[in-house]
This record gives structure tokens, C-alpha cells and sequence, in this order.
């Protein structure tokens, strides 16, 4: 199996407004960890429900994976009580394990999602992490 460790980058969606119009979807950043079937991680995503996106929210993930399905739970950690409902993500893995699509639900509310590993944001951490040893090594 694929380790589906690494930084992600994704987007939700809502079902359709009060009046029938499908909803903009929300960016989330998404860094997994993999150890076994067990899955952590973290999620950030602008607020732009109640703030317009001018806040930042931060949520723990927990959940399990398999060959082919990823089952989380996302907490969002100090934020406001409208966010105190915890979401539960289901999804299939799909282009050997660099995406990652399904749906949410917050009890009978329910919407899609779908995650793609970010190979520029791994190189780009990678590269900054040479450049500080680098740096280090010469003090």
C-alpha cells in the first residue's frame, strides 16, 4: 500500500444554497501522516462561512486507510462554537494514492470533497529544509 503521507491540497463543497444554487467550494491544506492502516493530520482553511475568509481555522484529523478508502474524522481546534460539530470524511484513493475524492457529513448534512498530494509543496519543503541544513552546517 501507498503511504498517503505528505501535504495535500483539496477542496469541499456545500449542497446547494437556500435557493437551490450550487455553492463556491472551500480550499483546505491538508499534511497527512500514515502509520499503518492509522491516519493523523491537520487541515487549514480560511473561515469563509463567518468571517469572509479573513480567518484562518486549524482542525485535527484522525481516521484510518486502506488499499482503496480513507475514513477520517476533522475537529476544528479553538475555534468558534459554530464550528464545534466534528466532520466525518469518507473517500476513495485513486491515481495510486495522489488523490483522493468522497463525501462529508456533519449528521444528516452532507457535501463532496476531493484532495490531491502536492508534489511542489514536498519539493518545496524538501528544498527549504537542504537550504537550512545548508545554512546550519556552516555556523
Amino acid at each position: 500500500m501507498t503511504s498517503l503521507s505528505g501535504f495535500w491540497a483539496g477542496q469541499y463543497s456545500y449542497p446547494k444554497d437556500s435557493h437551490g444554487v450550487p455553492t463556491e467550494p472551500i480550499a483546505f491544506d491538508c499534511k497527512l501522516q500514515q502509520a499503518g492502516a492509522l491516519l493523523r493530520g491537520t487541515i487549514t482553511e480560511a473561515d469563509v462561512l463567518y468571517s469572509g475568509g479573513s480567518t484562518i481555522l486549524l482542525a485535527r484529523l484522525s481516521g484510518t486507510a486502506d488499499e482503496i478508502r480513507v475514513r477520517f474524522l476533522k475537529s476544528y481546534i479553538g475555534a468558534s462554537r459554530d464550528y464545534s460539530a466534528s466532520v466525518q470524511y469518507e473517500g476513495r484513493i485513486f491515481e495510486n494514492g495522489n488523490e483522493i475524492s468522497g463525501s462529508w457529513a456533519i449528521g444528516s448534512f452532507r457535501g463532496r470533497f476531493a484532495m490531491t498530494r502536492d508534489p511542489k509543496y514536498a519539493r518545496r519543503l524538501s528544498q527549504t529544509r537542504a537550504a537550512n541544513d545548508t545554512v546550519m552546517s556552516k555556523t
